[in-house]
């Protein structure tokens, strides 16, 4: 430490520089006195920044100081309104907290003027010019305007001149609410990228069949010009419940070699695809798959033995989940399986995509489609199999598509995994709910640690929790023996103390925390139930 704070100034502030990490940023600013107060002005706070589109300011003072813009790795394009302009389902996976450096925390945003837009997209460009480290890009508003610079550049044609751009993450929700602003997936400056790592798309550009935006140069640029694709999603979001945009051109490729994450919703393909792309990409550690993503003929999915060795995550519908699993030679290290469901009946063809599948039609003629009567689920008992095949599952999210979600189920689910440490329930709690049978029936379980359903113990931040919510969780928690944490996705009672005179000790942690079950801090309320 001494040899590196006896270099000059200069020299530190040019190490500091050429860190791309925010995280190695802080490191570097916490070894001592000295170098924090060296970096924590500049290169931390203009490291990462997250604003509005409309913080006028900031772009001019980019794109005026080459020094300052230098800095900048991550830029995120926050919603106006995060709560009215997103969907609450894809809100709450964002990291949509505002960060911009602390002289331009009292600024205002012009976007609640009419008309603005055209005039912060153009400042924006502007500054994006200056940024010639910029690794990540991220537009979470309404539709880019596609302003274009004197020399013709939008801000996807900027971003694609810099060269640097290896993380793109865009929302781009059109239609009626926003007329005459092009869906990105249609604009060729968008689908021009290259050596991309990441990239995640959520659109409603495929919505309409007639008036759809064509896929093709999109899975394209990503197929022929994203050879190290790392992590992919892409969430096509359809309302009409059909799925118009084949996933068979991304599942016919075999080179990405290190993709870790895969995330396709809105998209079909078939069994024998899936098959072959999974079999090829054994670095997959994490996939989402639609739940009509593939045909009626789901139960031909077949991994062969060491297929996917270190994926970890599996989120999917019950009929794609059941094939998946059914070789213990296979998928050997998987830990969470979401998305499932263990209804004893279901509306069979709800779970197809009629629009794309020959195979569906073919069992039906004209008018023979049933949305409405439910028959005994034809996948459940083989799900079942598949995961008892399967010890090294520890947390099961349950999903359920009628009103009642019976405690039979959660008995099922023990009896094949019982190695569970982790459950997530859907909806909420049946009325009337009858704790002693829930309880009992959790107790299945003899190693759960943490059980999310919404409004069983309801947290919110003011106060955290009522007194007959306390009573509640103290019952679970009694009943339960090894639970450390009862709440949902969003909110968690951490319990850190069972005291055996009938109290427990529990704090308020959210999303993100850390869920081990001790004091975090001084500062940390302690509550009693």
């Amino acid at each position: 430490m001494h040899h590196l704070l006896a270099l000059p100034p200069e020299l530190l502030d040019s190490i500091a520089t050429h860190l791309d990490r925010r995280e190695d940023v802080l490191s570097l600013a916490l070894c001592c006195r000295c170098l924090h107060s060296l970096v924590s002005r500049t290169h931390l706070q203009y490291r990462d920044i997250r604003c509005r589109l409309g913080l006028s300011a900031l772009w001019d003072r980019l794109a005026s100081n080459d020094l300052r813009a230098g800095l900048l790795r991550s830029l995120t394009i926050l919603p106006y309104d995060a709560f009215n302009d997103v969907h609450s389902e894809i809100r709450d996976n964002l990291p949509i907290e505002e960060r911009v450096p602390n002289e331009y925390r009292e600024y205002a945003s012009d976007e609640a003027i009419m008309d603005s837009d055209r005039d912060d997209e153009d400042r924006l460009i502007r500054a994006l010019k200056r940024m010639p480290n910029l690794r990540r890009f991220r537009w979470f508003r309404r539709p880019a305007c596609g302003v274009a610079d004197q020399a013709g550049h939008n801000i996807w044609e900027t971003l694609n001149a810099l060269g640097t751009i290896q993380e793109l993450h865009i929302l781009n929700y059109g239609g009626a609410n926003f007329p005459g602003l092009p869906a990105v997936s249609s604009t060729s400056s968008f689908v021009s990228f290259r050596c991309l790592t990441s990239f995640n798309l959520s659109t409603n550009a495929f919505d309409e069949e007639g008036d759809a935006t064509d896929a093709t140069p999109l899975l394209h640029m990503l197929i022929d010009s994203c050879p190290d694709l790392q992590s992919l999603t892409l969430h096509l979001e359809t309302y009409g419940y059909t799925t118009i945009v084949s996933a068979d051109p991304l599942l016919y490729h075999s080179g990405w070699p290190n993709l870790h994450t895969l995330y396709l919703e809105g998209l079909h393909s078939t069994s024998l695809m899936l098959s072959t792309f999974l079999g090829s990409h054994p670095s997959l550690k994490d996939i989402h798959l639609s739940r009509m993503m593939l045909g009626s003929q789901w139960q031909y999915i077949v991994l062969v033995d060491g297929t996917i060795p270190d994926l970890h995550v599996l989120e999917c519908s019950s009929h794609i989940a059941g094939p998946l699993l059914v070789n213990h030679r296979a998928v050997q290290r998987i830990t969470s399986l979401r998305g499932i469901d263990l209804d004893d009946e279901v509306v069979v063809d709800s779970y197809f995509n009629y629009a794309s599948d020959d195979d569906w039609w073919d069992d039906h003629s004209e008018g023979d489609e049933d949305f409405e009567t439910r028959t005994a689920s034809p996948w459940k008992s083989y799900l079942l199999a598949s995961i008892r095949l399967h010890p090294t599952i520890t947390s099961v999210w349950l999903e359920t598509l009628q009103p009642n979600f019976p405690t039979s189920y959660v008995v099922e689910l023990a009896t094949a995994a019982p190695q569970i440490t982790e459950l997530s329930l859907p909806d909420i709690p049946p009325t009337p709910f009858d704790e002693n049978e829930w309880i009992d029936a959790l107790s299945h379980f003899p190693n759960l640690q943490y059980l999310r359903w919404y409004d069983l113990v309801f947290l919110s931040d003011y106060p955290p929790i009522t007194e007959e919510a306390t009573v509640r969780l103290r019952r679970f928690v009694e009943g339960c023996p090894t639970l450390q944490g009862v709440g949902d996705a969003w909110r968690m009672a951490v319990i850190i103390d069972r005291n055996h005179g009938g109290q427990i000790k529990w704090v308020f942690r959210q999303k993100g925390d850390s869920l081990e079950p001790v004091l975090l801090g001084s500062d940390e309320t302690v509550y009693t139930a």
